[in-house]
């Protein structure tokens, strides 16, 4: 017989054993818990989050941002959700949308700085300073020896107008990471903005001496060298040069710089010729926005059915020259130009006197590289419809491509006439008044589009 002492010694153990597993009193049994089933919504956002994934890395991010956007309605604290689709809206340039997804991933994992990072160049791309300035101080307290918090910092107060601070962010910013040209090159920037000319200079070098195929900073000196005139216009040229071979494609406006100090170089005529091919090539791809159409209106969902709808409807009205036209444009806008060259020909067969067919032809004509046949129909869209302004600068472009300098100033005036605040229109002319040797005039038609180029 079991004596009382021993059985409260076995009840003693058993509760401590207890304890020990995890048992709870009325527990399935030593160390098993209750499985905790996932709800609906929690299946839904990680099935939706698994399909969008390896759309992501394919680069389909039209198709994967629907996906991730209903991860963060039923999962808002899905992390890597939130990241995957601010770099979406980022990268469309739609930095409200970013902002709102990454304060909110910067409250779920306070520790990730790439989250810090973007948010400060969603709320920089929203034009809001001093939001910028606030995120970034705020980011500074929370990790003093982060070069990037201080950068950012600097990069806001800059914006603002705060020299001084800013140059003092800058510098910390340095001090916390020696290897970063972008640091120094932003410093040089102020340092210019404070008239320390001698100084901007110096932080250029400096910055292309840490990362010599850093090409903002190469453009950054080339323009202080080229402020200085004639004297150093070799030495300038050299720093042009440098900036768009570090980055090719990005550039224009440093492309163009370099095709004007050039003409003004007697003995670089050769090399100014064949600058000049990689401005009209490199220009062109901004010259042309939404493939030479006005800006499209909403997508639609559903691109593949909206396809169908519209091939459908040519088929049943192969003569219809307006559903031809509307189908010639879906394809036009989704980048398969040659095929809508087809169709806006056959609409123009359908309807001859519609000047928006041949307007739109025109512009596909551009920009699938046929700016000789585009001229006669553009300029058949105009004898129909002369106040459109997009259409005159489209046929300036395609004038300019081949070599009418007089004619596209003459077509472009015409766009301006039509919309002074046309940027693109007064850029063309500046390029078109560079390329007859109206060094000055060009050089101010460029800088009023937005371009700085002496």
């Amino acid at each position: 017989m079991t004596s009382p002492r021993a059985r409260m010694l076995l009840v003693a153990a058993v509760a401590v054993c207890a304890a020990a597993c995890g048992d709870e009193p009325g527990s399935a049994g030593p160390g098993v818990r209750p499985l905790e089933i996932p709800s609906a919504a929690e299946r839904e956002a990680s099935d939706a989050y698994a399909a969008a994934e390896p759309l992501v890395a394919a680069g389909r991010e039209k198709q994967a941002e629907p996906l991730l956007r209903r991860v963060v309605e039923l999962a808002p604290q899905h992390a890597k959700a939130l990241s995957a689709l601010s770099d979406i809206l980022l990268g469309r340039r739609r930095f409200d949308e970013a902002a709102e997804h990454l304060r909110r991933l910067v409250a779920i994992s306070p520790d990730d700085q790439s989250a810090r990072r973007r948010l400060f160049e969603a709320l920089d791309g929203m034009r809001d300073p001093a939001a910028a300035e606030a995120m970034a101080r705020a980011w500074t307290k929370e990790a003093r020896d982060s070069s990037d918090a201080w950068y950012a910092l600097g990069c806001a107060l800059h914006t603002l107008g705060r020299l001084e601070p800013a140059a003092q962010a800058l510098r910390q910013a340095a001090t916390l990471k020696a290897a970063r040209a972008d640091v120094r090159s932003r410093l040089g920037i102020v340092y210019l903005a404070q008239g320390k000319r001698a100084e901007a200079e110096a932080a250029q070098r400096d910055a292309v001496a840490r990362d010599p195929r850093f090409g903002l900073a190469w453009l950054h000196l080339a323009r202080l060298i080229d402020a200085d005139g004639a004297p150093r216009r070799a030495e300038a040229i050299e720093a042009y040069r440098r900036a768009v071979a570090a980055e090719p494609a990005k550039f224009a406006a440093a492309h163009a710089e370099l095709y004007r100090l050039l003409r003004l170089d007697p003995s670089a005529t050769s090399e100014a010729e064949s600058q000049w091919k990689v401005v009209l090539r490199v220009t062109g791809r901004d010259m042309l926005p939404w493939g030479g159409l006005g800006a499209p209106a909403a997508a639609v969902a559903d691109t593949a059915k909206e396809e169908r709808r519209l091939r459908e409807a040519v088929e049943a009205s192969p003569d219809d020259a307006e559903a031809r036209m509307r189908f010639a444009m879906f394809l036009h806008r989704q980048g398969d130009v040659a095929k809508a060259v087809d169709e806006y020909a056959e609409a123009a067969l359908g309807d001859p006197a519609d000047a928006r067919i041949r307007s739109a032809l025109g512009a596909a004509l551009v920009v699938n590289g046929d700016p000789g046949t585009a001229e006669p129909q553009l300029r058949e869209a105009l004898r129909l419809d002369a106040t459109d302004q997009t259409t005159w600068r489209n046929l300036g472009w395609a004038l300019l491509l081949l070599g009418r300098d007089a004619d596209a100033v003459v077509a472009f005036d015409e766009a301006l006439k039509r919309f002074e605040g046309d940027r693109l229109a007064r850029r063309a002319r500046g390029l078109a008044r560079l390329h007859r040797g109206e060094i000055d005039t060009g050089a101010a038609d460029l800088a009023a589009s937005g371009w700085h180029v002496r």
